[in-house]
């Protein structure tokens, strides 16, 4: 009891915090604007570009403009200039601008900082001029324009001298500040950014959007149309894990998730940009106004406001009360069993749903839960065309992705999973159904569970679809996973692991045991794309990998700092195999990613982790960029081999009959195990943790080796368990045999 005061005290002292946060902002921002006019109180100075032509101003005719009345009331200078530009006018113009400027407080110098040798001299001796006055002076070194490419090279030797510029400035007494533009051609590198900015502990740092920002319009910041729908969806998966990051404070991060909802849901942004509205803007060539800054940067900056608004504020304060109330009536209404009876369904057969409620871990699905959802969809259109679907979400930034990926899932409403066992909505649906992934140890499985019993209650069809069982540790996470399997009205289990465990737990219910549900919907792909395989295939070999970074879940026995270390030896280790490999059979190692969203694990985070251990980059490819369901099957698919540690990865390569070396991170009587047991395919196995470089990359090369026969096989291994899967859906759910 007395740690639930604790708790519920700490959130009210943080909303608390909030809502004085809002209060001074209003006093500042909006209030006082009510009763006294807007004041220009930052100039913009940017040197001239490549696209300017004419003659720059002197310095003369500098000061005669700063004598203007418009600039009377400057407080706050940004200077904006790129190097090799700028080699001798630093304390010139902050003479200039100090002397003509009387009310200013602070300048803010933007710099590339790569030529630091020439231009930071200058501005250590300019910060100790404006340090004797009064003046504050920072230093905002921009990453816009460092190069980048697929070996990294470039990009790197520019941070290097970049990292030199910032350790100058900071043994100087300098503060420094980072910023990072995202555009379409840079958003694949932003996690090599954020790595490299925590690498070196710089604490000032913000990233960007490349958008038409119009200043002083009063207009939201539009996002430029240029980026794809994968790179929206990167990039506001990269944003969206900014929002969550310890060192973004709490107004960038309400800054991050609305730049999120304007990338994915095209929301308007309504953000606070006061500095659009009383700021003045002024090049070397002497065009003053906001114009001038729309023309000479056609792409200009969605930037972050100045602070957070009233209604942020508040509505961040109330979601963190309300989620800590739904986690307080969640643990609760657990603790009682309300399971009175079975109760049974009024239409079981799948040719009666006309409405149908998905439901499992959604909203953290990997390429392979897609997969899952695709047979799940494709299960339920063959036997009732009409079908409406409503998929249940933990995320719906993820599962609009999803929707874009799916035919099948086109036009289909979202709930979140939370709301998903309302009265209303189960009586509207005909049947249930829990679509693949484990029924495991977590505390959302009270949420499937409220669903199947309210389900229950209004005697609705409640499915066990391909879904495996375990591990359950506690009690309470043990008794509602056997109540969803007693009250289940048919279904079926991926593995016969999961078929036994369900009948310890409920020995009356009627399930079947096939595979997994994705193995089907990978088959068909490649019944429809074979030609598409083979004519991508290349002359030089390539060996695909599908790696993740294993987790506590698995390794129980280590603390965090001790998985991060084994995680690091295993991508050295996986380096040593590939470049072994590769250079005995002039091959190419492209690193995919089944997982790339930072919910669940971006494995492109392990795979750049990998490319830092290897020596030859020019036999790596690192795919950076997000890849929806459809493109990593096509990129697998030309593979000639592959090192497989993600379940789903095992599978994909199996139906796309790609030999691969295992890497079993689950343990003996894990997921990965049963399947390799299940093929026989034991002898092209390595455990995780105990795996050695050289007897590994014997066995990837006799794979390649082999490839023909292998390949073969796990095509065969393949199609007899999707036979198998629609055996057991004419037993399971009574339909006819459909291929």
């Amino acid at each position: 009891m007395s740690n639930s005061i604790g708790r519920i005290t700490h959130r009210l002292k943080y909303v608390g915090i909030l809502l004085g946060s809002a209060i001074r902002h209003d006093l500042q921002y909006g209030w006082t604007k009510l009763y006294r006019p807007s004041k220009k109180e930052r100039l913009q100075f940017f040197f001239k570009t490549v696209e300017h032509q004419g003659a720059e101003i002197s310095y003369d005719e500098l000061r005669k403009i700063l004598a203007q009345p418009s600039f009377g009331e400057i407080r706050h200078l940004d200077i904006f200039v790129g190097e090799p530009v700028l080699h001798h006018d630093v304390l010139t113009l902050g003479d200039i601008f100090t002397k003509s400027l009387p009310r200013l407080k602070s300048i803010n110098f933007i710099t590339k900082g790569v030529s630091h040798h020439i231009v930071l001299p200058q501005l250590i001796s300019l910060a100790k001029a404006l340090q004797a006055m009064g003046i504050g002076f920072i230093v905002s070194v921009s990453l816009d324009e460092i190069s980048v490419s697929d070996t990294r090279k470039c990009m790197e030797d520019e941070l290097n001298s970049i990292a030199a510029a910032i350790i100058m400035l900071e043994q100087s007494g300098l503060p420094v500040s980072i910023r990072y533009t995202l555009t379409p051609l840079n958003c694949q590198w932003a996690d090599d950014i954020l790595f490299w900015l925590e690498h070196h502990n710089i604490q000032d740092w913000a990233f960007r959007l490349e958008g038409d920002l119009i200043l002083g319009s009063g207009e939201d910041c539009a996002l430029d149309h240029t980026f794809s729908s994968e790179q929206k969806f990167h990039v506001a998966m990269f944003l969206d894990k900014l929002a969550r990051h310890r060192r973004v404070e709490l107004s960038r991060r309400i800054f991050y998730k609305r730049l999120v909802n304007q990338l994915l849901f095209d929301k308007p942004g309504n953000a606070n940009y006061t500095w659009r509205t009383n700021c003045l803007t002024l090049d070397t060539l002497g065009n003053l106004d906001h114009r001038t800054l729309r023309e000479s940067r056609k792409n200009y900056l969605c930037d972050m406001p100045d602070s957070a608004s009233t209604r942020d504020l508040l509505k961040r304060g109330l979601e963190v009360v309300k989620g800590r109330y739904q986690e307080t009536l969640g643990r609760d209404q657990t603790k009682t069993p309300t399971l009175l009876s079975v109760r049974p369904a009024k239409h079981n057969h799948p040719s009666e749903w006309k409405r149908v409620l998905i439901t499992g871990w959604y909203g953290t699905e990997t390429t392979g839960d897609k997969a899952i959802l695709g047979e799940v969809l494709h299960f339920v259109k063959q036997h009732s065309p009409t079908a409406e679907i409503i998929l249940t979400t933990l995320n719906r930034k993820i599962s609009h992705q999803t929707s874009l990926e799916l035919d099948d899932l086109a036009g289909a409403s979202l709930v979140d999973i939370g709301k998903a066992s309302s009265s209303a909505l189960i009586e509207s649906v005909d049947a249930v159904i829990v679509g693949g992934g484990p029924l495991m140890q977590t505390r959302a499985i009270q949420y499937i569970w409220r669903i199947f019993s309210e389900a229950n209650r209004r005697q609705k069809a409640r499915i066990i679809f391909g879904c495996g069982v375990g591990p359950l540790y506690t009690h309470e996470i043990r008794h509602m996973t056997t109540e969803v399997l007693q009250m289940s009205t048919a279904g079926f289990f991926r593995d016969q692991e999961s078929y036994e465990y369900s009948r310890r737990l409920a020995p009356d219910g009627k399930f079947g045991v096939a595979c997994d549900p994705a193995l089907a919907y990978l088959q068909r792909w490649l019944d429809v794309n074979g030609s598409l395989k083979l004519h991508g295939r290349q002359q030089q070999s390539q060996i695909s990998t599908l790696l993740r970074a294993n987790t506590g879940e698995f390794i129980v026995d280590l603390g965090k700092k001790g998985l991060e270390d084994l995680n690091a030896q295993f991508a050295y280790k996986i380096a040593g195999i590939l470049e072994q490999v590769c250079d005995t059979a002039n091959a190419k190692a492209v690193l995919l990613a089944m997982n790339a969203p930072w919910v669940g694990g971006d494995d492109r985070l392990i795979n750049r982790m990998v490319e830092s251990s290897f020596t030859r980059p020019g036999a790596l490819q690192v795919e950076r960029e997000y890849f929806p369901l459809n493109k990593l099957i096509q990129s697998l698919a030309v593979s000639d081999a592959a090192i497989a540690m993600r379940y789903h990865g095992h599978l994909f390569c199996l139906a796309l009959g790609i030999p691969f070396l295992s890497i079993d991170y689950t343990g003996t009587s894990g997921k990965v195990y049963s399947l390799i047991r299940r093929l026989g395919y034991e002898q092209w196995a390595e455990p995780w943790r105990d795996m050695d470089v050289e007897r590994s990359a014997r066995r990837l090369q006799m794979l390649l080796d082999e490839h023909v026969y292998w390949s073969d096989y796990l095509k065969q291994q393949s199609r007899n368990m999707v036979d198998l899967l629609h055996n057991t859906y004419s037993q399971v759910f009574d339909v006819a045999r459909h291929q």
